[in-house]
């Protein structure tokens, strides 16, 4: 995700081409995040 980011913004890459690559990277980071919240919920009970 952070090597598309700087792609894009450094302008070497167009959007059109790395938009669907950082939107899955986006899903991968919030199913990450709701895993580490489910985990950390689970380990209280």
């Amino acid at each position: 995700m952070f090597v598309g980011l700087v792609l894009l913004y450094g302008g070497v890459v167009p959007e059109s081409t790395l938009g669907p690559l950082l939107g899955l990277a986006s899903v991968g980071v919030l199913v990450a995040v709701l895993l580490m919240a489910w985990m950390v919920v689970r380990s209280r009970g």
